[in-house]
């Protein structure tokens, strides 16, 4: 098992759905591994699996269940407001790549959620409903 899959099963619930933003940090394998279904929004990937399914951007996303974790790429940050439905909809933890937490200026509409920097995990940092 990889180091990534072990660090994705001991940050979060693994057996809901995630989302996708982007590519996966380029570990969508290992997250289509770990997760129930994988909903991928935006970047048609090259992966084919039952538990994946492709969402094109402009898409409803309020149709999504069980949500958990939304994954997102360190290059789609200006769009994370495309995410909202979603966030207030199922709370769900939110992984964004990098180590460094978000600038002000892409954070602004997750701590209006009512979320918080939680810590970083290596290859991405994480964010939660409250202070850890």
């Amino acid at each position: 098992m990889s180091k990534f899959k072990k660090r994705l099963q001991k940050t979060f619930s693994t057996q809901f759905n995630a989302v996708v933003y982007g590519t996966g940090f380029g570990y969508l394998e290992e997250i289509l591994d770990v997760f129930s279904t994988v909903f991928v929004l935006d970047d048609q990937p090259n992966v084919k699996k039952k538990n994946l399914v492709f969402l094109e951007k402009g898409s409803d996303l309020n149709i999504l269940q069980e949500i958990k974790v939304i994954f997102i790429d360190r290059n789609k940050v200006n769009d994370i407001d495309y995410l909202i439905p979603i966030i207030k909809k199922h709370r769900p933890d939110i992984a964004i790549e990098g180590n460094d937490a978000l600038e002000r200026e892409y954070s602004k509409t997750i701590y209006a959620s009512g979320y918080f920097y939680r810590d970083s995990q290596g290859i991405f940092h994480t964010w939660g409903l409250g202070k850890k």
